[in-house]
């Protein structure tokens, strides 16, 4: 039993437990109404991908380089190479580059930019949970749950889609 690793994935279990309770708290003041209505908004971010900022062009197209990825490995039997893609994506781009970032659109006096990077937020925090439920389900079940969502568990989810759209331009 190696205490670093398991320290190492008590701080990435904490990550994603405060990457949900920070877009959770994001969302406060909003009705029900409105969070319904913003998680169909974040269904739609990848057919809108062009006309979102670089930003959240950025993040949706490394989650769905990261899908891809994930998908690919185990048909490989790497499953030790999806789940540190999956974590290096979480942690890395989402985490530490893409929510520190997001912090002043969903602060902002812009009402429109922070809705809309909350759209984005929520759909790649719910795609992401998607990816990592193999490997943690009680986390990833738990931290969907608390968001708002449609369906019963993420368990029943289908896997986030092969082939998504992938674009940065400057």
């Amino acid at each position: 039993l190696n205490m670093d690793r398991l320290a190492s994935n008590r701080n990435f279990t904490n990550k994603i437990w405060n990457a949900g309770k920070f877009l959770l708290y994001s969302l406060e003041g909003m009705s029900d109404e409105d969070r319904v209505a913003l998680v169909a908004e974040a269904e739609a971010c990848p057919a809108e991908l062009d006309a979102l900022p670089l930003a959240e062009r950025w993040i949706i197209s490394r989650l769905h380089a990261t899908v891809d990825h994930v998908t690919a490995a185990p048909d490989r039997y790497d499953f030790g190479a999806a789940g540190r893609a999956a974590y290096s994506f979480f942690y890395d781009d989402f985490a530490d580059w893409f929510i520190e970032g997001a912090k002043s659109r969903f602060y902002g006096d812009d009402e429109a930019a922070a809705r809309r990077t909350r759209a984005v937020s929520l759909y790649v925090l719910e795609r992401t949970l998607r990816l990592l439920h193999p490997y943690m389900p009680y986390v990833t079940e738990e931290v969907w749950q608390s968001l708002p969502h449609v369906g019963k568990t993420l368990m029943m989810k289908s896997w986030p889609e092969l082939g998504g759209a992938v674009q940065v331009d400057p």
